[in-house]
């Protein structure tokens, strides 16, 4: 028999910061306001399903069981109220969201794998009183990206030492990302889709910049402000559209910030019609 075992300590009113350390993950908030959900799950020699046991301790002193078999490859949610819900992904992952408008929020920090039975937990949770059960996208081993039912077209874009992963998900026409730059929405038209910026200790900022070019667009070329930064682009396999990435890093100060315009002065590509095209950020 695998077993295999992640505990919650919840606050649901103050911080949803979680540390997932050897399966347990404990949320920042008071002692006062806390609730705790327990999940064992087992999978005998042999079976594809595991059996799952959640146990949630609300702070008023009631309890909650939960039992459930959990067929491989599947995704498996149970809502405990109006605005909380675990989900199980079929996946060892430190990567997941919510990819739809159903209202729900889910943080790849709010995770704990189950090792050895190839599942993940997720916290998921909303502001206001949900109905609908999410559709949820996660990272896979390989560093492809599911909804459980499709995978879908990814690729990864290194600009300098940073690299971040794209991924195409065609059901909600969303650009997602996973690296140094944060991006999620929705696929419009706009050249630029996300950006980043660390101060290091020594006042180094480190900025990063990512960009997709519309169906049809090819041949990027990027003029940058920044001495010694650098951009490179890649097509993502199986979607065609071009993302591209730049890395910057200078010395400033404490209270400067980078915006896009700063960093890149301008990005010209040849549309689907091979027309010159210029975006100025």
């Amino acid at each position: 028999m695998t077993s295999a075992r992640g505990r919650w300590v919840c606050d649901r009113t103050g911080s949803t910061r979680l540390f997932a350390l050897f399966g347990i993950a404990v949320v920042d908030g008071s002692v006062a306001s806390m609730s705790q959900i327990d999940i064992d799950a087992t999978r005998e020699a042999g079976s594809s399903e595991v059996q799952v046991v959640l146990v949630a301790k609300a702070s008023s002193g009631g309890a909650q069981t939960v039992r459930a078999t959990v067929q491989a490859g599947e995704v498996w949610t149970h809502q405990f109220d109006a605005t909380g819900l675990i989900a199980l992904v079929p996946a060892e992952t430190s990567w997941v969201v919510v990819s739809d408008d159903s209202g729900w929020s889910a943080s790849s920090q709010s995770l704990a794998r189950l090792g050895g039975l190839g599942l993940t937990a997720v916290w998921v949770e909303a502001s206001e009183a949900q109905t609908l059960v999410p559709r949820l996208i996660w990272l896979q081993p390989d560093g492809s990206f599911t909804d459980g039912a499709a995978t879908f077209p990814h690729a990864i874009v290194v600009a300098g030492s940073t690299a971040v992963t794209v991924a195409v998900d065609p059901v909600a026409n969303r650009l997602w990302c996973v690296g140094s730059v944060g991006c999620g929405g929705r696929l419009s038209g706009r050249v630029i889709v996300g950006s980043g910026t660390i101060v290091s200790p020594g006042l180094a900022m480190e900025a990063t910049v990512l960009g997709i070019l519309p169906p049809g667009g090819h041949d990027p070329q990027l003029t940058l402000k920044v001495p010694g930064a650098q951009w490179a682009s890649t097509p993502i396999p199986g979607d065609g559209r071009i993302v591209f990435l730049v890395s910057a890093r200078d010395t400033v100060l404490a209270s400067e910030t980078w915006g896009v315009g700063d960093i890149i002065e301008k990005i010209v590509y040849l549309d689907a019609n091979g027309k010159k095209v210029t975006v100025t950020p």
